[in-house]
């Protein structure tokens, strides 16, 4: 009996080591996502005094991606894209609360090591299994009236056919509401989070090319022997009312004034509060504008979209982070609280 869409899946472990394959114990919540075998394989060119091609091939390199259509984001998941994208978080326990603290700086001086992940995908007809799964890009997006979405570009070593680890755990999990967010921006000399700014967002898209790449060496196997990373570009675009804080931001564009910008969502309460009473997911990015906008007509009403390109700030001493927050003590888990 040949597969059938609605019994597809993504399970996910995290590896200990880069490449060793280990089980998927958690599903991936999310639509549309599929682990596609990119081993390069190239025909051969010849001339043996024939009018067409032969069927001689050669296969120089193995490689395998999984690209994640925008999807919800979610609390508890994030963070697994955050790991394959930015770097390894050690969660620590939010004092006497029941919250865990993910916190994911951006570089500076020195590249990062993303976590690398194991993924099963496929139907009920056959699954495939790829290692040394990590992020080449991924965005975070929130509109009016909408749950935040994210999408990924996930990179790994090489796909073959397998069977899905039994037992795996689908976790309860709670979307980002974007009118559940608050935004604030300032000057650097303030620091991030000072200024808030009510009735002005109508919308965001962060876009991240991790900086991450595969090198391929000569290391006697045709999949990628190491990661390393290069320059990462983080852009923050933003849709906002046109009202004196645009033309506040207007003129700091024009003067090139740094600026900080906070993306603060909040879910639920937390069993137990400690310094986060609820469920967090904090987005802070220092950079300058890189065009000046024009009015634009949303249903009448005047908006303008400021790009926001992420960069280095002296005086804030960063370019930013991610924080999360929720109760997952540890990403290996099998259980959500």
């Amino acid at each position: 009996m040949s597969g059938v869409i609605p019994l597809s899946k993504i399970q996910i472990g995290r590896e200990g080591t880069l490449g060793t394959a280990v089980d998927c114990t958690e599903i991936l919540r999310v639509e549309g996502a599929f682990i596609n075998d990119s081993r390069e394989i190239q025909p051969v060119n010849e001339n043996v005094g024939l009018l067409v091609d032969t069927d001689r091939v050669v296969t120089p390199s193995l490689a395998a991606a999984i690209s994640i259509p925008e999807n919800n984001a979610t609390f508890e998941q994030i963070a697994h894209i955050l790991e394959m994208g930015v770097k390894a978080a050690t969660p620590a326990a939010d004092g006497g609360g029941s919250g865990y603290v993910y916190t994911y700086d951006l570089p500076t001086t020195a590249q990062l090591t993303p976590k690398t992940y194991t993924a099963e995908g496929g139907d009920d007809q056959q699954a495939m299994l790829v290692e040394a799964l990590f992020a080449e890009e991924f965005t975070i997006s929130g509109n009016m009236r909408e749950p935040l979405k994210f999408s990924a570009g996930l990179f790994g070593r090489q796909a073959a056919n397998d069977s899905f680890t039994s037992g795996a755990v689908l976790l309860d999990v709670e979307e980002m509401l974007f009118q559940n967010c608050k935004f604030y921006l300032n000057d650097a000399g303030s620091g991030f989070g000072a200024t808030l700014l009510s009735n002005y967002l109508l919308g965001f898209t962060l876009n991240v090319r991790t900086g991450y790449v595969a090198r391929f060496t000569a290391n006697g196997n045709l999949y990628y022997s190491y990661l390393k990373q290069v320059k990462p570009e983080y852009t923050l675009d933003l849709r906002v009312e046109h009202d004196s804080n645009a033309e506040a931001e207007i003129t700091k564009g024009r003067a090139r004034t740094a600026r900080l910008a906070r993306i603060l969502c909040e879910g639920s309460a937390l069993s137990v509060a400690g310094s986060y009473s609820k469920k967090s997911f904090i987005i802070d990015l220092a950079g300058k504008y890189s065009a000046i906008p024009a009015i634009e007509d949303d249903e009448g009403s005047s908006v303008m979209s400021f790009s926001l390109r992420g960069g280095y700030n002296a005086t804030a001493g960063t370019m930013g982070k991610f924080v999360l927050v929720n109760e997952r003590a540890d990403l290996d888990e099998d259980a959500v609280s």
